[in-house]
């Protein structure tokens, strides 16, 4: 196909990365096709420099990360905990541009708001209005 020099000859550069994906979503109907450890072997290196490239790593497993064997013999043993508390709001924002708060399931109950109809500061407003109403129902 030519890509990098038909990119070049329109003036552009030939950009291209493979990641692993999410498992939310409509992802989750790519399980079977998700590149696994056994796949790195098989990439080709082309596909793999440039993926190190638009990543800025310098190796791959660095980009894919860790499997999930790997993640679970790490967290198995490990007893810490990890303080979530932030003075920042964070939302989760689904593929429909919905926004929730991130401290609960993505349900319509939860729903702030869509980003494409309202402006973020009124999904902003719904979440302080929400704490107040938790925290005077709590004091109860």
């Amino acid at each position: 196909m030519n890509l990098e020099k038909r990119c070049a000859e329109i003036g552009r550069e030939f950009d291209f990365f493979l990641h692993q994906g999410s498992c939310d979503g409509e992802n989750e109907q790519f399980y079977d096709v998700w590149i696994t450890a056994d796949d790195i072997d098989r990439i080709p290196h082309k596909l793999i420099d440039f993926t190190l490239k638009h990543f800025g790593k310098s190796h791959i497993r660095d980009v894919l990360g860790d499997t999930e064997q790997e993640l679970y013999n790490q967290l198995i043993l490990d007893d810490s905990t990890e303080s979530i508390v932030t003075n920042k709001p964070v939302f989760f924002i689904d593929k429909d541009f919905n926004a929730y708060p991130n401290h609960t399931t993505p349900s319509p109950l939860w729903c702030l708001g869509n980003l494409k109809i309202q402006a973020a500061s009124v999904c902003s407003a719904k979440v302080i209005i929400r704490i107040i109403y938790f925290i005077n129902t709590a004091e109860r």
